[in-house]
């Protein structure tokens, strides 16, 4: 839900910005470079802090009997991770007035889900079987609307890719050192879940800072004017 809700709002905001920046090559790919990377900052480390975090969260909002899922809502996040990239990247279709090509690239995409449903389900694999066939059926979308969204703005996978895996490696190094102070903790479940939240905000905020992250800055730049009418309204009050 969280990265379907990322999904919406990059749909409703890019695209008008994109359309206005589309007679310009060099900006389009520019602008959509920024808005490919700006995601993935937000959404790598949302989906990769929930897997990590999911024992807990599921202990607290639904009890010890549904542990047994949090594995399949952890295959989910790793699916989740791609969503907002595809949104993005078929917006590029619509931008370039691609309607032909957007039709046929979900006919495509729903023909290989449709496969791997009917293998999971031939080789008797259960829900689990399912949730990989999701997962798997992610990756491959991606690589084809990336490969046809490509030919558009001359921006290939191959960057892409390049662009997004310094996000992917630093939500990677967070969730890993989040993941094991959860050993470490032993406050509660509640303030177990909150203190690796905290802290896993704070060591993604500082590992994109040493590491010089760009990302941030535009986040930061993105939230300010937020907090300062906040601030406003708060002193009106």
């Amino acid at each position: 839900m969280a990265s379907q809700s990322i999904v919406a709002a990059v749909q409703r905001v890019t695209y008008p910005v994109l359309s206005s920046t589309q007679e310009d090559e060099k900006r389009l790919k520019s602008v959509f470079r920024n808005m490919i990377k700006t995601t993935g900052f937000v959404n790598f480390p949302l989906m990769i802090g929930g897997a990590v975090v999911a024992t807990p969260l599921f202990q607290l909002l639904f009890g010890e009997k549904w542990l047994p899922s949090v594995f399949y809502f952890q295959l989910l996040c790793i699916a989740g991770m791609l969503y907002p990239i595809h949104a993005l990247n078929l917006n590029i279709l619509k931008v370039k007035g691609r309607s032909d090509l957007f039709l046929l690239l979900e006919i495509i995409k729903k023909i290989v889900v449709t496969i791997l449903i009917a293998l999971s389900l031939f080789f008797n694999l259960g829900i689990i079987g399912l949730i990989c066939a999701a997962v798997i059926s992610s990756f491959i979308s991606l690589f084809i609307n990336m490969f046809y969204s490509a030919k558009e703005i001359s921006y290939s996978s191959k960057e892409q890719i390049r662009d997004l895996m310094p996000i992917f490696l630093v939500s990677f190094l967070m969730g890993g050192i989040v993941y094991f102070s959860g050993f470490l903790l032993q406050f509660g479940v509640f303030m177990n879940l909150i203190s690796q939240i905290f802290f896993g905000i704070v060591l993604y905020v500082t590992l994109s800072k040493i590491l010089k992250v760009q990302e941030l800055n535009i986040l930061i730049e993105i939230i300010l004017p937020f907090i300062r009418k906040i601030k406003m309204i708060g002193w009106k009050l």
